[in-house]
């Protein structure tokens, strides 16, 4: 390849690093060394990795059909390598030349998964796939033999990320009610009892994360299956907050029963027929902006409806858009509409959910609003914007840590077991502090390293 040619290969694997914030550390040849963890740390870097391996081996292939197509170059690929693992990390080098990396047995194995895996694919190790499994479709591959390693290792393939259903959090075999959570739960009963009387609502849901936020609206929802409401849900992505209007592409897509692994074509068709359902009247000012909000492929005379919309006008025929689809749905059937994560939210998401809010005065409308207390974030000026202007809608619900029986009730329900040794369920107990999510990561290590078997 030429220069440029080779600067546009890099491209296709550098991007998407920058994209989901990791770090580009080395350029080796015709390979990239990436980290995601260092020197910023997020709570989701496996899934990130993960998402950018997904886009590089996406952007290959694309990048490998211009090739064909301009130069008749074939068998352009990529391949990646992912683990997850303890290194030391900082500057090494000296006065000449300083160099940020990684060292330890981790980075090796990610290099030997590479080395393995075919093109076009990704591997990652077991200490990954843990990770990640909840959230991406993968695939066994069973045990890799590795330079470097006296044994195989075991491996997996990452195929796609998994549509958002189901359980993301838990232990798989192991379950448990509800616990100490009866008065919060309550209160989603009651708002959720009087939506179905026609009286809108707002409930903000505030605690630190696996406080069990999202398990008490999950509990709520499977306990109103026969309730004659409709739920939407959308969510904030903590790798999306400069996105604009994130959480309401989401909510959008939930709204016309579709999801972001659907065709754009297939969501303009079902988003079309569900404006000429509720807003007939209104469809030619609504439909060409959500349609365009949501980068459909809109024909050439719904383009020409908007096309000289921006700026300020822009946004408030998006406001007045989005205001008459959730408006309308909400008069057809009550309607629940779930903001997940909103302390990452993007601020014009912010904006518009503060501005949507008026809707629950005159509409059969409950929004429920989850997210951490972040006081910097816009998320926290929204609780309290909402306190002040609709305290008659407004129920705030601040989700603590269990007490310490509740926790041990938990750890009992997970696992099953009445007689835990005490010094074992203390250990467990002081690790996690109250928190729901780190009693279940506790345990899920103690079963990972076979301190804790089960057997029937």
């Amino acid at each position: 390849l030429g220069d440029v040619y080779k600067r546009q290969a890099f491209d296709v694997l550098i991007e998407p690093i920058y994209r989901y914030e990791g770090t580009l550390v080395r350029l080796m040849g015709d390979a990239i060394l990436a980290f995601f963890g260092a020197p910023i740390a997020h709570e989701d870097d496996a899934q990130r990795a993960a998402l950018a391996a997904l886009e590089i081996v996406e952007g290959a292939q694309a990048y490998a059909a211009r090739l064909e197509a301009e130069r008749g170059i074939r068998g352009f690929n990529v391949r990646v390598g992912i683990n997850t693992g303890l290194v030391v990390v900082g500057e090494v080098g000296s006065d000449l030349r300083v160099e940020y990396t990684a060292m330890g047995d981790a980075v090796n194995l990610a290099a030997r998964m590479e080395s393995a895996a075919q093109p076009g694919t990704i591997l990652i190790t077991e200490d990954t796939h843990r990770l990640i499994t909840s959230m991406f479709e993968t695939e066994a591959l069973g045990h890799v033999e590795v330079k470097g390693k006296a044994e195989p290792v075991p491996a997996h393939s990452v195929l796609a990320p998994k549509v958002a259903s189901g359980k993301l959090r838990g232990i798989a075999g192991l379950e448990s009610p509800l616990v100490g959570r009866e008065a919060e739960f309550g209160v989603l009963g009651d708002s959720l009892e009087r939506l179905g009387a026609g009286v809108g609502g707002i409930v903000t849901l505030v605690g630190e994360a696996g406080i069990g936020k999202s398990r008490l609206v999950a509990e709520l929802r499977k306990g109103a299956v026969t309730a004659p409401v409709r739920w939407v849900e959308g969510r904030c992505l903590s790798y999306g907050t400069s996105i604009t209007y994130l959480l309401w592409l989401d909510v959008l897509r939930s709204i016309v029963g579709m999801s972001i692994e659907d065709s754009p074509v297939a969501v303009r068709d079902e988003l079309q027929q569900l404006v000429q359902f509720l807003c007939p009247d209104q469809e030619d000012d609504v439909y060409p902006i959500l349609g365009q909000l949501l980068s459909l492929p809109l024909e050439a005379e719904d383009e020409a409806k908007i096309r000289d919309l921006e700026g300020e006008k822009l946004k408030a025929g998006t406001f007045r858009a989005v205001e008459m689809l959730i408006e309308r749905a909400a008069s057809e059937r009550p309607l629940v509409l779930v903001c997940e994560d909103l302390h990452w939210a993007d601020p014009s998401s912010i904006e518009l959910l503060e501005h949507l809010l008026a809707l629950t005065d005159r509409a059969s409308l409950l929004f429920i609003c989850v997210f951490r207390p972040r006081r910097e974030h816009g998320s926290w000026q929204l609780r309290e914007t909402v306190a002040r202007l609709y305290p008659h809608r407004h129920a705030g619900l601040w989700i603590d840590p269990l007490s310490t029986a509740q926790s041990a009730t938990l750890v009992n329900n997970l696992l099953g077991v009445e007689g835990l040794p005490g010094a074992l369920r203390a250990r467990i107990l002081s690790q996690a502090e109250g928190n729901p999510f780190y009693v279940e990561e506790v345990i899920r290590s103690l079963i990972d390293r076979g301190a804790i078997v089960q057997d029937e």
